[in-house]
């Protein structure tokens, strides 16, 4: 079905909206903190940012990099040229310096050549003064425990060493929990990488509850509801809990499909029905799967029992 562009821009709006909880912005601020030591002190102090997937960590790294300024066309009297105050790149798949060296080159603008390592890293630590470069962000880190990446990860954390080093830029390092017993095995690295910022799934309690509400009462008033679901009804949010297990990407997704649902057929309110349809779509297949929006409260309690005990 081909959604209005009123609708779409609804579904937009409230896919870009970010939910500020304390472990987030915990984790935001000890980002900060670690750019910040890293400037003051003029030496690599920076930090590591860990998390499972769906957790948060790509909504941090684009918040911090939306903060600090990103990307734009500055206009001077001798000329226009391209700030990239701040980019990310993940680890690529080859595990490879050159490669990793290229994207970064790439996220600078450049179409860069093929070339030696040493003519490529000259190239790219020009680029980052000209561009006016304040951070780096390298992704998905954890790549490098694949065991294809065993003969390369030590080159490639001594290369970021290195960048680090010679540019004072500070340089976040982005991947999942197990990414940080790869750094600590690297004494000289895991030294520049002081601060730990963390992300996990959250628990059910007030803080999921908190999120829940602010992200229902959003769904809501961007999408011109006339009446919210009825989060404070435990057999509703404990619903949501199950089928998400406090995962911000699973949450977030399960609350985009009730709004499409709402949306596409016009309605004005959201509905525990929606909230079914929604999981039963997310789950097609899935065996075994419960709807714990089509289960009774004691269902629902045996099953959070169940899962509190797990």
């Amino acid at each position: 079905m081909t959604l209005s562009i009123a609708t779409e821009s609804k579904i937009i709006e409230f896919s870009n909206t970010i939910i500020m909880h304390p472990q987030y912005a915990a984790a935001i601020e000890k980002l900060l903190h670690g750019m910040e030591a890293t400037r003051l002190r003029k030496e690599p102090c920076c930090a590591l940012l860990l998390g499972d997937p769906g957790t948060g960590k790509s909504t941090a790294c684009t918040q911090i990099i939306n903060m600090v300024g990103g990307q734009r066309t500055v206009f001077l009297e001798s000329g226009q040229f391209k700030q990239v105050l701040a980019f990310d790149c993940p680890v690529p798949a080859t595990y490879s310096i050159i490669d990793l060296c290229t994207e970064m080159l790439k996220a600078l603008g450049d179409d860069p050549p093929v070339a030696k390592l040493a003519t490529l890293q000259n190239r790219l630590f020009r680029l980052l003064k000209t561009c006016g470069t304040k951070l780096i962000i390298i992704d998905e880190v954890h790549d490098l425990l694949n065991p294809s990446a065993v003969k390369t990860w030590q080159n490639v954390c001594k290369w970021i060493k290195h960048v680090a080093n010679s540019t004072a830029i500070p340089i976040i390092l982005s991947g999942k929990t197990s990414a940080e017993s790869l750094i600590d095995e690297h004494e000289e690295l895991a030294g520049r990488y002081p601060y730990r910022a963390r992300l996990s799934n959250l628990k059910y309690d007030s803080i999921f509850m908190a999120v829940l509400l602010k992200l229902n009462t959003e769904m809501s008033r961007i999408g011109n509801f006339s009446k919210p679901l009825h989060i404070t009804d435990s057999k509703i949010s404990c619903a949501f809990y199950l089928h998400t297990l406090g995962n911000m990407r699973s949450l977030r997704t399960l609350l985009y499909e009730i709004m499409h649902i709402v949306l596409t057929r016009e309605g004005d309110e959201v509905t525990v029905s929606d909230c079914a349809t929604a999981a039963r779509l997310l789950n097609d297949g899935v065996e075994p799967y419960t709807n714990p929006f089509e289960v009774s409260a004691g269902t629902i309690q045996k099953l959070m029992e169940q899962l509190k005990n797990a």
